[in-house]
């Protein structure tokens, strides 16, 4: 992750991920990092992400560019006062949900969002990564289901978000 704040040597760094690991390994080794237990991921969700990145890879760096501008932003954003402005604006019912075992970004960073919004509500999932909706979707969707600021109710057709 160092590596990703270099100008220059973060880009040439991931050419080369890519080229030697291919869209399959580059899908497997990011899961590896965002998930506690990225065998947990369906095999269907993994395959998609395969093939999104082999279309991703006709667009040229244009999509490593937007990776490392994604990449670079998790770790500073906390740290920006226009991040705190915006927290501050949010006026619906805001529910958090964060893997305890996230390495991207610590749960105390979790802890310190909903610090500072008491109004929001922090739903930590136990042994889960950075992406809880991938790895863990029945969790995930009991913890929002369970939400009592927050119902979507529909036919199947149209959802409404019922308040």
């Amino acid at each position: 992750m160092a590596a990703l704040t270099v100008p220059g040597l973060a880009e040439i760094m991931l050419d080369r991920r890519v080229r030697l690991l291919g869209p399959e390994g580059l899908v497997l080794e990011t899961l590896a990092i965002v998930c506690a237990d990225s065998s947990r991921v369906a095999r269907e969700v993994v395959q998609a992400h395969v093939q999104l990145m082999r279309e991703r890879d006709k667009l040229g760096r244009q999509t490593g560019r937007a990776f490392l501008q994604a990449s670079r932003s998790i770790g500073l954003r906390m740290a920006d006062p226009r991040f705190w402005t915006q927290v501050a604006k949010v006026g619906a019912p805001t529910l958090v949900i964060h893997g305890s075992l996230d390495r991207l970004i610590p749960l105390a960073a979790a802890k310190e969002l909903v610090r500072r919004r008491p109004d929001w509500t922090l739903e930590v999932l136990e042994g889960v990564g950075h992406v809880p909706m991938m790895e863990t979707p029945a969790l995930f969707m009991e913890a929002l289901n369970e939400w009592g600021a927050y119902r979507i109710a529909g036919d199947g057709r149209h959802a409404a978000v019922n308040y």
